[in-house]
Formats: structure tokens, sequence, C-alpha cells
């Protein structure tokens, strides 16, 4: 075997069949296994292509070998890029959801024309705000949004394609549970804002019903149809990100630098139930599912 050397407090051996990195600390260091009997199980089954989701989700960097069975040397698209149209179907088959999360940031977009859009997506929002501008990483997104009519620039959250202080303000609608920088998602936001402008963040928190029910469906591979909307959103999404929680984004926007935050929220029933009527914003964070909070640029 050729040496190995790893410094972590945790690690997952994805190895395969024997596991034969592990077996060997096992044996030299006379360690304990976290399994049900302390030590290697042996051979079980995998469901290799929800692993290999789960190892790219949750794996912050990743050190692949040479042999012909690393999954993570393959490139895999981005569900936002090769399901674009599935996106605005969720939403046509949820149109309340969609009213009432769109009537929870218009609170806010108090002038979309100077607005961009950042992480835009298929501009299904942006079209209904009035909103010109957009930058969407994924191609599949853009393509769609740029038929509604958006200036869309291909370019991600954490290195917007725009100079300082070109805006009134910035939408960054639902992204920071994608991203992989958020600190500096919203460092940028901050940036290409103009003194005095706004901007606007709409997330599903993480303390949140809908969030709950997404990582059980991710974990489980399917929805419970007794406790799950009729149309649920897809899987595929939900694998692709992490929820952050209201503190969260609340610390994020003041690091940055944003003053006055004021908050709306919307979804107030059961996920179950969000679809039955449209819900007008109400002040605060404390029962939405969506949350939408705006800050100034001083």
């Amino acid at each position: 075997m050729d040496p190995v050397t790893v410094t972590a407090k945790n690690i997952v051996d994805a190895t395969g069949h024997e596991t034969e990195v592990l077996s060997m600390i096992a044996r030299n260091a006379d360690i304990m296994v976290y399994t049900d009997t302390g030590k290697i199980l042996g051979e079980r089954s995998m469901w290799t292509e929800k692993a290999e989701r789960l190892t790219r989700k949750y794996t912050k960097n990743i050190r692949t070998g040479g042999n012909h069975m690393s999954p993570t040397e393959k490139e895999h698209p981005s569900a936002f890029d090769a399901m674009a149209e599935a996106f605005d179907t969720w939403f046509a088959k949820n149109p309340n959801v969609f009213e009432s999360e769109l009537l929870a940031e218009k609170h806010f977009l108090t002038d979309p024309e100077n607005t961009v859009s950042i992480g835009c997506g298929t501009g299904l929002f942006e079209e209904r705000h009035g909103i010109p501008h957009g930058v969407e990483p994924a191609e599949g997104m853009a393509r769609l949004a740029r038929r509604r009519g958006i200036d869309v620039k291909i370019g991600s959250a954490e290195d917007v394609p725009f100079g300082d202080e070109q805006f009134n303000g910035v939408l960054l609608g639902t992204i920071l549970s994608y991203v992989k920088d958020r600190p500096k998602t919203v460092a940028e936001a901050y940036r290409i804002l103009k003194h005095g402008g706004y901007v606007v963040v709409s997330f599903l928190p993480g303390e949140g019903s809908y969030t709950m029910l997404y990582d059980l469906a991710a974990v489980k591979g399917k929805y419970n149809p007794e406790i799950s909307p009729e149309h649920p959103y897809p899987i595929e999404f939900i694998e692709e990100g992490t929820w952050c929680s209201t503190r969260e984004v609340t610390e994020l926007m003041k690091r940055a630098g944003f003053v006055d935050l004021e908050y709306v929220q919307t979804l107030t029933r059961h996920p179950k139930y969000s679809n039955d009527s449209v819900e007008e914003p109400i002040e605060g964070y404390d029962k939405g599912d969506y949350i939408v909070v705006r800050g100034r640029k001083p």
C-alpha cells in the first residue's frame, strides 16, 4: 500500500470493499471503530448514486485516488443546469407559494429598475419584479432567464462581474443556501451597491418546517405523501443546498457592513397547506418558512 498521511478530526473511509485504510489503522493502533460492534463490519450493499451526491455535498475538500472506482473524479452537472425547466414547473404547480414569496420580496424592492439579481435562476421572479439585470452561474437557467428579457451575465455570487457601486439594489433570492462562500457573497453585494442602496435577501430558514421536511426527504430519498405537499420540491435541488438560519443571515449582513435590517415573513402554514392560498407578508421572522431581510449600505 502507498504511504498515506491524513490529518483530520473525522475521517470517512470510502475506499470500498474491505476498507483497507481503516482496517490497517484499527489493527495497528488498536482503536474502536464507530460501528455497533466497534469493529469493521465487512461488506454491505451500497447505493452508489446517492453516496456520490452526499459525498460531494458534505465533503469540503476531495482528494481522489488513481483507481478506476473513484466517483468524485467525474464531472457532475448541477441540477440547476441540467433540470432548469423543472424549477419553473414546480412553481407552476405551486402558484400560491410563488405569489406569496413574490409578495414578500416585493415588499422591500423599492427600485427594481436599478436592481441586479445575483443568482437569478430562470428569471421567473425577476420578470415579475421588473428587475432587468441578473448574474447566474448555470447556463441552463441563464438561457431561460434571457428568454424572459433579463440581461444575464454568467458568473458566481462570490465573484460578481460588475464594478463597485453600480446599483441601487441587489437581490439575493434564496441563493445563500447554495453558494460556496456566504460571507464573500454578501460582501460582493455590498461592493456593487451604491451608498444608500439596499440588499434584499430571501431564504428558507434552517429552523423552519420546510427545510426540515426537505432534509428528511433527502435522507430517505423520497417524500412521505402523508405529510408533504401535493407537488413537492425536486430532491435533486435540495441535495445541492445547505440551509442557513436567520441568525446566521443576520450576522453575515451585519459583518458585511449593512445597517437598519428589516424582516418580513410568509408561508406561515405547514408546507402541506402552503399552496392553499396566497399569503400577504407580515413583519418578523419567528413563524414563516420564507424570510426576507433588507439591509442598507450606509
